[in-house]
């Protein structure tokens, strides 16, 4: 548990040394899940795919669910390598491992949407944001409307997502400043999304709190401090696609036209199809 609160303030030097003693304890598939975790962080997806497989290995008597989320992890770190067909793969057999799981069936849409299957996936995500009352589901059907020019479809999802997201949020703040920041960017009030990604970093400050709050600060017209973030996330020792296209973004505002291009470039090197983004999937691929 001290691991996990340090992975979440972004100290993984600290949290590396507690699963270290952890180890000396027992070998159980949580440590080696987290052990992952942190090696997917550096930008070592070899590493992270070893970890998983010990995960898998120490685990003698698997549960429907555990294989399910084993298969999933496989196949968001093919997905963030840019290698679809191993993610497709993955994420079908994680929906086959346990059927009705919501989130498996929710990387099998995106691959549909992906592909070109485009109102087929909006029927499936749909279906999971009636079922499940997911705002996150929510919001990627309303930028899955937006995308195809159908405003009213995505309006009335997003004011959907926009109402939970508010409940969520006087109910367990902490726990729904990231989506409800998520949320605003893409269909509220920039300032609010700043608001509640600066609420989101000071609390956690891990890799992903820091991408979410450079975002907010470009969509502020602050790409200077969007910058500053990023570099930061750099000394840290985090690697990811993800960081490499912000920090392209925030250059490319700043008039750096060279260095955003050799940032973007960057980003391929780990995910060949990094700049094929689609913002309707943002909740799925933070």
């Amino acid at each position: 548990m001290r691991a996990d609160v340090a992975m979440a303030r972004g100290d993984d030097a600290t949290a590396a040394r507690l699963l270290d003693e952890a180890e000396t304890i027992d070998r159980w598939p949580g440590l080696y899940f987290r052990r992952a975790l942190l090696a997917r962080a550096k930008g070592d997806f070899d590493g992270a795919r070893q970890f998983f497989a010990q995960a898998d290995a120490a685990n003698s008597n698997p549960t429907p669910q555990f294989r399910a989320d084993m298969l999933l992890r496989q196949g968001e770190l093919d997905f963030a390598q840019g290698q679809w067909d191993e993610a497709r793969a993955h994420y079908a057999d994680a929906a086959k491992a346990l059927p009705g799981y919501w989130r498996a069936d929710m990387r099998v849409a995106q691959m549909m949407a992906l592909d070109g299957a485009v109102d087929p996936a909006i029927a499936r995500f749909e279906a999971i944001a009636t079922s499940t009352q997911s705002p996150e589901a929510m919001d990627i059907v309303a930028g899955l409307f937006r995308a195809q020019g159908n405003a009213a479809a995505s309006q009335r999802w997003a004011a959907q997502a926009g109402v939970i997201l508010r409940t969520q949020l006087e109910q367990l703040p902490e726990a729904g400043w990231a989506h409800a920041a998520e949320h605003e960017l893409a269909f509220g009030s920039p300032q609010a999304a700043l608001r509640l990604a600066g609420k989101n970093a000071r609390l956690r400050s891990d890799g992903a709190a820091l991408l979410l709050l450079a975002r907010a600060w470009i969509a502020n017209g602050r790409a200077d401090y969007a910058l500053a973030l990023c570099n930061r996330f750099e000394r840290r020792g985090w690697m990811s696609a993800e960081h490499w296209l912000v920090r392209a973004d925030a250059l490319s505002l700043l008039g750096r036209g060279d260095e955003a291009l050799a940032a973007q470039a960057r980003a391929k090197a780990i995910n060949p199809r990094a700049l094929e983004r689609n913002p309707a999937f943002a909740w799925l691929d933070h």
